[in-house]
Order: C-alpha cells, then sequence, then structure tokens
C-alpha cells in the first residue's frame, strides 16, 4: 500500500475520533473554552514548526501577493473561527456520528467547487462519488 494511502486514512481516523472526544468535552465545558484550548495548541505547534521552517517560511511571505494574502485569511479565518464555532454548537446538542456524517461529506463539496472555479474534470466516478456520499450521510443519519 502506498504510504500516502495510509497517511490519509491515518490523517481519517483522527478526524473520525474527534467528534467523539469533543461531544465528550461538550457535555462538561462550553465550545468556546474548548475552541480556545484546541486554537492554542494550534498556534504553539505552528509557531515552532515556522521556527524550524524560517528560511522557507520568509521566501514564500515575502513573495505572496498580497490578494492571494487575502485570500489565505479569508479562507483560514472562516475555517478556523466560523465553521469550529458552528461544528462545537451543533455536536453539542446532536449526535457526533450524524453531525460528523455531515460535516465529512465535504468532498461533494470540494469536487463541485474544484469543477466550477478549478476547472477540474467531473466523470462519472465524481457523480459516482457525490451519490454515494450523499446516500452515505442518508443511511447513516437514520441510525
Amino acid at each position: 500500500m502506498e504510504h500516502y494511502i495510509v497517511l490519509a486514512l491515518l490523517v481519517s481516523f483522527i478526524l473520525g475520533v474527534s467528534p467523539v472526544v469533543h461531544k465528550y468535552l461538550l457535555a462538561k465545558y462550553h465550545p468556546i473554552t474548548i475552541m480556545f484550548i484546541s486554537a492554542s495548541v494550534y498556534i504553539s505547534f505552528i509557531t515552532i514548526v515556522v521556527a524550524l521552517n524560517q528560511k522557507i517560511f520568509m521566501k514564500d511571505v515575502t513573495k505572496m501577493t498580497s490578494k492571494d494574502a487575502m485570500i489565505a485569511l479569508a479562507v483560514s479565518s472562516s475555517i478556523l473561527i466560523i465553521s469550529n464555532l458552528i461544528y462545537y454548537y451543533v455536536l453539542r446538542d446532536h449526535k457526533s456520528s450524524l453531525v460528523s456524517a455531515l460535516i465529512y461529506s465535504s468532498p461533494v463539496f470540494t469536487l463541485l467547487v474544484a469543477y466550477l472555479f478549478l476547472k477540474e474534470r467531473l466523470s462519472i466516478y465524481g457523480y459516482l462519488g457525490i451519490f454515494s456520499i450523499l446516500l452515505g450521510v442518508i443511511f447513516i443519519s437514520q441510525n
């Protein structure tokens, strides 16, 4: 098996376990508290990674256009703030398996947005994948 497949499955496992852990914590603590702790850990880790890769980071920062910087800031703020806040509030009051299935149906949106904006090709396999994911979400929601 190719190593990227193993790594991708590891990420999938971690992302699959995290709603269960978050649901457990949300039963005891407010979503803002969990979000703050998560963000603090992320900021600490990325600060270390940037410090270890300072030359690469500075090279990219100096050549980045203001448009690309604004895009990165917009996407990052929507991901880190808006989507996480919504995620914690929804997860707190609903089943983790259902919330996770809905959230991780994101490949449907990735495929459609990539088709529209990046002109990536959408084949019969893409359509079948979208159908399968949506069908899977429907089945999981009936659990």
